[in-house]
């Protein structure tokens, strides 16, 4: 791959174009960064987090083919990089949503953020066609990119579900559908992998085998702990005695 200067200290925007035959170099990445972020994608092709990029490259290897990288736009700010990164997700589409022919797991920007980043991007999406409506999209994104106004609205959902389930109604019908939930054979494989994973990185596990011996020495759990098997043995014998 050919050597690329690039201005210091400034963020830009990127696409990657699929190189193979018949692909006629659509895009399949579109992606935020600075420095040499946009051409390191291909020299960590076998070791990528995103599966979809993993073997894109790693068919691009066999075929001894450069991933062509194109840069759309530099910008002085970060903020900038990012509502020019979510519009061209939602310009070109995600594979994974069956909308297009990128790879990204994300729609832009911070990407996991939180839900508030899908739907700013679906409503620029939708509102693509009234420039006052994608102005106002485009505002909400520059919001949800605020870790400040992701807290609030963090706090704001956190009291709305307090008093749902304050509701003794709610709490009932909410209660029997995630029993109904956990006892279904393939939600309780996934927890049980995902559970497996996390105990395998030793991190994870030193600090919750630290934090299980602290709450087993606690006097108030063993307490707790006593107290519901003594109401367990009391309903089992109850139920017994029904019979």
């Amino acid at each position: 791959m050919a050597k690329v200067t690039i201005p210091q200290k400034k963020f830009y925007v990127y696409i990657i174009r699929d190189p193979r035959p018949g692909k006629r170099k659509v895009p399949i990445y579109v992606g935020k960064g600075k420095d040499r972020r946009a051409y390191s994608h291909q020299h960590r092709g076998h070791k990528h987090k995103n599966g979809a990029l993993r073997r894109f490259f790693k068919e691009c290897k066999k075929l001894k083919l450069d991933a062509p990288v194109e840069i759309i736009k530099y910008f002085n700010n970060d903020m900038d990089a990012f509502i020019k990164e979510i519009a061209l997700i939602a310009k070109y589409g995600r594979v994974d949503l069956k909308t297009g022919t990128l790879f990204n797991q994300t729609s832009g920007g911070e990407g996991m953020s939180g839900i508030a980043v899908e739907k700013a991007v679906k409503r620029m999406k939708e509102e693509h066609a009234n420039k006052e409506q994608t102005k106002r999209a485009i505002a909400w994104a520059k919001a949800v990119a605020n870790p400040k106004f992701r807290k609030e609205q963090s706090r704001r959902f956190s009291k709305t579900m307090n008093q749902l389930w304050s509701d003794p109604l709610y709490h009932k019908r909410g209660s029997v559908i995630n029993r109904e939930r956990q006892r279904r054979p393939e939600v309780r494989k996934a927890r049980s992998i995902s559970a497996l994973k996390q105990w395998d990185d030793p991190k994870f596990a030193r600090r919750n085998r630290a934090l299980l011996r602290k709450r087993n020495k606690s006097r108030k759990f063993r307490q707790h702990v006593s107290a519901c098997k003594k109401r367990y043995w009391a309903e089992w014998r109850k139920r017994q005695v029904g019979k």
